[in-house]
């Protein structure tokens, strides 16, 4: 079979026309979808920054310092965390019957994490592993996906009421069912006396 040659003179305007007249309220719409399609596509979204005017080296030391900020800003971030979860707990306790004036202490495993984008690519040697970074008010900051909550180790109530056993029973429920630490990580003592 001979292959049919097209040539551009043999499309004119008026066969476009033709066509364009002929087509279905269907082909309408997908030719209007494709088009929204190609343009959602067109318009930069503004969020992540790829650094690629940077060298390599520029890039990986902003990243490097981002990451050092956001640790340090994850240590703060958990005492505070840490130091909520005190108060709303002492403020829990205080208002059940028999437990009286309370004060509590929280051990933190850790101080929680934040995972980074990452942007992997591969080839005929292996992958290649960069941190997704944006641009931040004239400095770059690794792109955060998630964050993990830290981890609780362990938790001290010292009650009014930590002489009853009763009570004792009641507040490590409570904190266990709050918290979800282990019972055997939840200590309840008995306030001293103020003088």
């Amino acid at each position: 079979m001979g292959r049919k040659k097209i040539y551009l003179n043999s499309f004119s305007w008026k066969t476009i026309r033709n066509k364009l007249k002929n087509m279905k309220r269907t082909d309408w719409l997908i030719v209007l979808l494709a088009g929204l399609l190609l343009l959602i596509f067109a318009i930069p979204s503004g969020t992540p920054y790829s650094g690629k005017n940077q060298s390599g080296l520029e890039q990986e030391k902003d990243v490097e310092k981002s990451k050092e900020e956001a640790a340090s800003d994850a240590v703060l971030q958990a005492d505070d965390y840490k130091q909520e979860l005190e108060k709303e707990l002492e403020t829990v306790l205080s208002r059940m019957e028999g437990v009286g004036k309370v004060e509590v202490m929280i051990t933190l495993k850790n101080d929680g994490e934040n995972v980074l984008d990452k942007d992997v690519s591969s080839d005929s040697n292996g992958y290649q592993e960069n941190t997704v970074v944006y641009q931040l008010e004239e400095k770059e900051a690794p792109y955060i996906t998630s964050q993990r909550m830290p981890e609780m180790e362990g938790v001290v109530v010292v009650a009014e009421g930590g002489g009853n056993p009763a009570t004792v029973s009641a507040i490590s429920d409570v904190v266990t069912a709050l918290f979800g630490v282990e019972t055997h990580k939840v200590k309840v003592v008995k306030m001293t006396a103020a003088k």
